[in-house]
């Protein structure tokens, strides 16, 4: 993918500089190659403001997303172009419009030089860049999901006529060769205490304790990894491993395809079928453990091994595509230098953390929003043979939900993040503490 465009959010005190040609909101340019543009596009209330029309030969459906309707196979598939950019459906109701509405005031905050403490200036570097709206022929959507399950509900929307809305966002994992991802929906509940009726907080209520994110602060919504199996495995037979997936939803042959493109290397891609059985801390531990390849490998985790049904088999599971697509190599070497063996808690971690410290820094002062369903998405690279030249990534995500803050603190969204943050921390301590420990032991 292009590299046009990514934020370096290692510079937390700046608010992103001026925006390169390609990136231009195309609500405010005039002729942006392939881009057609139709005017700025006039207030709509209730529904998200109409979009330009948009080429569609260099879209295709987005390989990394872990989570959301699209990874579901829910209405009209994400897509990614060749430009950097993520294509997210907007659809035609109160969340498409909360979402668009949400992205032009922060927009509007960095433009006035509004005070960053206090205002979205300040939550910018935090979230993807806002690219605008587009409209998109559903045909040409159609031809570019090809058997994805999401080309169903473009055929719907072909078939009456109408045009695809996306909101035209910054593709975070643009830029990495081997994204590893994953997505964590924050907060101790969905719901406001003031901006919902007793019936919407009774049902949120339920779900969230349902699902275990009332009692951790935050939830796992889909996950993805990297292993280098082999040069003649994996890739070549054109497999990547869905654990813990329903074989009738698993992904479309062409993101699968694009998913394991790459020589020997195995994408782990780990669902919503398989996240939603991580419902207590000791579960999403493991979980956070996985994906920086320290599972089993520290004290803690060792000694907790097992604790946790779901995850325990979630894990066999993972173990076992793994020994199978081993087993059909041809006694083929990896590269010891690419294995993700190590345990990457410090590195991976201990920059998220020090974005995670800014993110909250803003939660303490700001009292303008209040963040419901949004997530913290954490990317990394998994080459470790070029991972010093990417560094993790941490962004704020989906925001169709959001509420007034009635001059409130959002101690909702701040919990979330201070659970998470600590169980990130508790991860890196027994990483450290473990490499202590082997060089304690060690000959003399």
């Amino acid at each position: 993918m292009a590299t046009l465009g990514v934020v370096d959010v290692r510079n937390l005190a700046e608010a992103p500089g001026p925006l390169p040609r390609a990136f231009i909101p195309v609500e405010n340019a005039v002729d942006v190659g392939r881009v057609e543009i139709a005017g700025p596009p006039p207030h709509m209330e209730g529904s998200p403001p109409r979009g330009d029309e948009t080429d569609t030969a260099s879209l295709r459906v987005a390989p990394y997303q872990v989570a959301g309707h699209s990874s579901k196979g829910v209405g009209l598939p994400s897509l990614v172009d060749d430009a950097g950019h993520f294509l997210k459906p907007c659809p035609d109701d109160r969340k498409g419009a909360a979402e668009v509405d949400f992205y032009r005031r922060v927009v509007a905050a960095v433009d006035a030089g509004m005070e960053m403490s206090t205002s979205l200036a300040g939550f910018a570097r935090f979230v993807p860049a806002y690219r605008g709206t587009f409209r998109a022929d559903a045909a040409g959507i159609v031809a570019v999901a090809g058997d994805d399950p999401t080309a169903a509900h473009a055929r719907t929307i072909a078939a009456a006529g109408q045009r695809a809305v996306f909101l035209r966002l910054e593709d975070v994992t643009a830029g990495y060769s081997k994204p590893c991802v994953v997505d964590l929906k924050i907060g101790l509940r969905t719901f406001s205490r003031t901006g919902h009726d007793s019936a919407y907080i009774a049902k949120r209520s339920a779900h969230d304790t349902r699902s275990g994110q009332a009692e951790v602060g935050f939830k796992i919504c889909g996950m993805q990894t990297w292993e280098f199996a082999g040069r003649e495995s994996g890739s070549e037979r054109g497999e990547s491993a869905e654990v813990g997936l329903d074989p009738r939803k698993r992904p479309s042959s062409r993101a699968r395809r694009g998913a394991a493109r790459d020589d020997g290397w195995l994408q782990r891609r780990r669902p919503y079928d398989w996240a939603r059985n991580l419902r207590d801390k000791d579960a999403v531990r493991a979980a956070l453990e996985e994906f920086v390849g320290c599972r089993g490998k520290t004290k803690k985790s060792s000694g907790r091994a097992g604790t946790h049904a779901a995850t325990s088999s979630t894990r066999a599971d993972i173990e076992d595509v793994a020994d199978a697509n081993s087993a059909a190599t041809t006694n083929a070497t990896p590269n010891p230098k690419q294995t993700n063996s190590a345990c990457r808690a410090s590195g991976v971690f201990g920059e998220a953390l020090e974005q995670l410290s800014g993110l909250r820094a803003w939660f303490a002062t700001q009292r303008e929003l209040h963040l419901l369903g949004s997530s913290v998405l954490i990317v990394y690279e998994g080459d470790t043979t070029i991972s010093a030249t990417r560094k993790t990534r941490v962004c704020v995500i989906d925001f169709c939900n959001y509420v007034d803050a009635r001059g409130e603190l959002d101690d909702n969204f701040a919990s979330g993040l201070d659970r998470l943050a600590e169980m990130m921390r508790a991860i890196v301590d027994a990483e450290e503490g473990q490499g202590e420990a082997s060089e304690a032991s060690g000959p003399a």
